[in-house]
């Protein structure tokens, strides 16, 4: 066609006509797009098909806070399942181990097919993945893997067709990434046919039949394979059964921040494993020379006594959980790693030597995380840590006891609390060479808890109450030092107390000033016993067998007329 034959076709009218029949088509899509009722009671014919997905109920495992255009799992998934198979992006989810997307078919149906139309432009993204069928949502049956690394859909809006195997039933279809990314995709269409409730307790005990088999084969595997992706893959099988909350996920990463307190390298334990998520972050950080991993596991019985989605309510075995740690574990092949199969601290004299740190996360009750804590003091080298989790002040929390005992053991002894905060993180650090001669262990314990205290506020306008507890630490401990070290704590820990690193520039020029008069040979003259120019006043004589500083302790915090030597 010349192109005088097009111009004499498109006239300034029918131009018109065709852009607004242009427009009026993008409206139609947009529409179908966002407002596809959520709960449509029909299924809709695909030629001589049945799309089971189409307008039905649908979430996924998070929200993508800049690329998704819900503003909630279930909002952003229906763009997924609304019929407008265009090649753009349907839903998207954060970045995050095995994220997934799932409709909720409102029945339950006898599958046959799925088929997914991939996001131009980004096809590399959906490569590996697998489609679970369920029944209630919580015990998931799968059915079909790709594991090939062909990408589908790059260029040309072609569906991937995943024939599932004959008798496949289920309510909740999910598609399930095979690694830590995004998921998202345009459009998810699931083929079969409803069921009558005639025959729904059939395809029910079919469905628990398929169920067993693939949670015994699971069982049943004990080989551990060599290589990392092979392990992820069993990794991948043993998610897919039984779930470990996407929240649960979050706060394990969240949770790592207290590891910038723990030296790299050395020995370790963990209390607690589980299925060996915060094993991972503590190998992968930390790279010890040796990690002992303790968890009572099977010696619990077949399954898990609680009944929360932790353990998928009572349903993950104690075996799977091990084996999960133990695939996990095998990552880091140049850590030595010690599995103990029992409580603690009744497997104590496993532990062969000292300990650099010890992270417990085990029983959470109160008597029993005491007496945790008391004898970990004694496998933790002196200065080592001792960390955990559940760090909760607030009394209506579950995991309350755990602060409880952590304050106790606090008072019982010259235990530093290094840090602790969000995600419920604490950690403690034992004594260099034990408390100063003469001074009460139980009377240090108590002041250092009462600088910690929860709740506590140092802001400016309790200066004096800082102070005051600053200088009952002094009276005990009778060391510049020390009260130094903990105006340091206390600067790192409350940077918005800028008057704190005011105070510790003092201390440092007091003691600046006493090293120079030791140098001389000369005294510093002490202040008058009215002097109330300080923050301190007079503070109290330190304890008996302490050491009184020539420069009358703390005296010189805060003075701003102290005077100079000559």
């Amino acid at each position: 066609m010349r192109l005088s034959d097009l111009d004499s076709k498109f006239t300034p009218r029918s131009f018109r006509r065709f852009r607004i029949l242009h427009f009026a088509n993008r409206l139609f899509r947009l529409l179908v797009r966002y407002t596809a009722p959520s709960t449509a009671k029909h299924a809709w014919s695909e030629g001589s098909r049945t799309n089971l997905a189409r307008g039905k109920p649908a979430t996924q495992s998070s929200v993508s806070v800049r690329w998704s255009m819900g503003d909630t799992p279930q909002s952003d998934a229906r763009g997924a399942n609304n019929g407008a198979v265009d090649g753009t992006q349907g839903f998207h989810t954060e970045k995050e181990p095995f994220p997934w997307w799932q409709v909720d078919l409102e029945t339950i149906c006898s599958l046959r097919e799925v088929r997914l139309y991939n996001r131009k432009g980004w096809a590399d993204h959906l490569r590996h993945f697998s489609i679970l069928a369920s029944l209630d949502g919580s015990c998931w049956l799968e059915l079909f893997q790709k594991t090939d690394d062909s990408a589908f859909g790059e260029k040309k809006l072609v569906p991937y067709i995943a024939q599932l195997p004959s008798g496949s039933v289920g309510r909740f279809v999910r598609i399930q990434l095979r690694a830590t990314n995004y998921l998202f995709f345009n459009e998810c269409q699931v083929f079969g046919d409803p069921t009558d409730r005639s025959d729904a307790r059939t395809l029910e005990a079919r469905f628990d039949a398929q169920l067993k088999a693939q949670e015994q084969s699971l069982r049943s595997v004990t080989n551990i394979p060599e290589r990392v992706d092979e392990i992820d893959v069993e990794l991948f099988r043993s998610q897919s059964i039984y779930p470990f909350p996407v929240s649960e996920i979050k706060r394990t990463r969240d949770r790592q921040w207290i590891l910038n307190y723990v030296p790299c390298g050395g020995v370790g334990a963990e209390v607690g494993v589980f299925r060996g998520h915060f094993s991972e972050i503590l190998l992968s950080r930390l790279d010890p020379e040796k990690l002992y991993l303790i968890d009572p596991w099977e010696t619990l019985g077949e399954f898990f006594y609680w009944r929360d989605a932790y353990v998928n309510y009572g349903l993950l075995p104690t075996a799977v959980a091990r084996r999960d740690a133990l695939l996990r574990a095998a990552k880091f092949p140049n850590s030595e790693i010690i599995f103990i199969e029992d409580r603690f601290p009744e497997c104590k004299s496993a532990i062969k030597e000292p300990l650099d740190w010890i992270y417990i996360d085990a029983s959470h009750l109160y008597e029993q995380t005491l007496k945790e804590l008391y004898e970990s003091a004694t496998i933790v080298k002196p200065g080592g840590l001792i960390l955990g989790d559940d760090f909760a002040p607030d009394p209506k929390n579950r995991h309350h006891a755990v602060f409880r005992a952590v304050n106790k053991f606090l008072s019982s002894g010259p235990y530093e609390i290094v840090a602790a905060g969000p995600n419920g993180q604490w950690c403690i650090r034992c004594p260099e060479l034990g408390p100063p001669t003469g001074v009460p262990s139980a009377l240090i314990g108590a002041e250092f808890r009462r600088i910690f205290a929860p709740g506590r506020s140092y802001e400016k306008d309790l200066r004096p109450d800082f102070v005051r507890d600053l200088g009952r630490i002094y009276a005990a401990v009778g060391d510049l030092d020390e009260a130094e070290r903990l105006l340091e704590t206390a600067s790192r820990e409350r940077p918005r107390g800028s008057w704190i690193r005011e105070l510790l520039d003092e201390v440092r020029a007091a003691q600046a000033r006493r090293a120079a008069l030791a140098g001389g040979g000369l005294s510093e003259p002490k202040a008058a016993p009215d002097d109330t120019s300080h923050p301190l006043g007079n503070p109290p004589a330190p304890a008996q067998g302490g050491k009184q500083t020539g420069d009358g302790g703390l005296q010189s915090l805060g003075s701003k007329g102290s005077r100079t030597p000559p």
